[in-house]
């Protein structure tokens, strides 16, 4: 990008996507002047408002918002364009504490939003069944000893903004952890799985059909991708939220693996995910009825977790990590199997990239203003409460197995 400014100095694309770059290395002033560089040469650029807007908290002035204002009024104006503005206005009011105009930006940039398949709640609950019905507790049973023995891995997930970058982010910066991010390794090797099989049966009832040496060679193809990332180092975190999903695979080709599950109060979470417009397309997350039917399955698929699997899990809610850092991260470094470094409660002076929505929010101090945020929109969030049902109001399952 810097050899294509020297050539081309007032390219503004170009000026957007080096302020990305800078806000996930955490050059936050940095970013904010390409952004601002890029509106200057061009006015009407809706994605380096977004952008703006992500990485800095109430310092957009009037003059943004008239200006996207304005722009929104334009019919000709495209829905991707739309989609940006309205988050990026959804956040400046929310940030001003103008709740009612940050909730109806957020719903409105969701309701425009139309990028991949649409979210069917009966199809998702369908495979969430699947999975529960294939990864019994006799399925571990009849299976153990299998996969790799190695212990590099470390998971860390549960739904998206339930505080798995500050899990991560707190863990890499321990001097022998490398935080790999956010990672599809093991969604690719799952989807080949079918036609290495033999192809007799789609994901997950051809998990039934892995035997010793196929258990085995699956673990260390993931862990082979893995090694890629730091190869000096003695954990390697995989922080993809959605393989809470994928836990029975991981359970059987990974068993020394540490799995740690970040939890977060359900309707926070969901809102956080609401108004997120996220790179990763998540049709879930675009609806609040639908937020609420996704939080189910998972909650209802974790507790299944729980019960059958063989491997030591590690509850992290996210409240006691922002309530207690210090003593929340010891827990979750003594689980890793590592001794305790200081470097580790000082995890927003860590320099390394941070790709995922939160990567604003990990380069600063602790902070506790996302813990019952909710409260504030809960004029406008009956279709989720009803949506979540008897989740509500609280969401404590037993007591960390470690």
């Amino acid at each position: 990008y810097q050899e294509i400014l020297e050539r081309d100095p007032d390219n503004t694309a170009v000026h957007n996507n080096v302020g990305n770059i800078l806000k996930n290395m955490g050059r936050m002033d940095d970013a904010v002047s390409h952004y601002r560089h890029a509106l200057e040469l061009d006015p009407d650029h809706a994605p380096a408002y977004y952008n703006l807007s992500r990485a800095q908290v109430g310092a957009s002035g009037d003059d943004d918002v008239k200006r996207m204002e304005t722009m929104l009024e334009d019919q000709g104006l495209s829905d991707e364009r739309r989609v940006n503005l309205h988050f990026a206005l959804g956040k400046i009011f929310d940030d001003l504490g103008v709740h009612d105009k940050a909730f109806d930006h957020f719903r409105k940039g969701n309701g425009l939003d139309r990028r991949g398949e649409p979210f069917i709640a009966a199809q998702h609950s369908a495979a969430v069944d699947r999975l529960m019905a294939v990864f019994s507790g006799e399925f571990f049973a009849n299976r153990k000893g299998l996969g790799s023995e190695s212990e590099l891995p470390v998971f860390i997930l549960g739904m998206p903004r339930s505080g798995t970058t500050l899990v991560e982010q707190s863990l890499a910066s321990h001097p022998k952890v490398h935080g790999a991010g956010e990672l599809d390794f093991i969604g690719r090797i799952i989807a080949s799985m079918p036609n290495a099989l033999g192809g007799f049966a789609g994901y997950p009832e051809c998990a039934t059909l892995i035997e010793a040496m196929t258990a085995c060679k699956l673990g260390e193809d993931y862990l082979s991708r893995l090694r890629g990332f730091g190869r000096n180092a003695v954990r390697i975190t995989d922080k993809m939220p959605g393989n809470f999903l994928n836990l029975g695979f991981i359970a059987l080709m990974l068993p020394n693996a540490k799995i740690i599950h970040c939890r977060r109060q359900p309707l926070d979470v969901c809102l956080s995910c609401y108004f997120q417009h996220f790179t990763n397309v998540m049709p879930f997350s675009r609806d609040l009825a639908d937020l609420g039917h996704y939080y189910r399955d998972y909650h209802r698929l974790m507790a299944h977790w729980r019960q059958v699997l063989p491997v030591p899990m590690l509850e992290v809610p996210y409240e006691e990590m922002v309530a207690d850092h210090e003593g929340t991260t010891r827990r979750i470094v003594e689980f890793a199997g590592l001794e305790w470094d200081d470097a580790c409660i000082e995890f927003h002076t860590t320099e390394r990239p941070v790709k995922t929505a939160s990567s604003w929010q990990v380069r600063q101090p602790i902070y506790t203003t996302s813990v019952e945020r909710w409260r504030k929109f809960e004029a406008f969030i009956g279709p989720l409460k009803e949506a979540l049902g008897d989740v509500l109001p609280e969401d404590r399952p037993p007591a960390s197995r470690a």
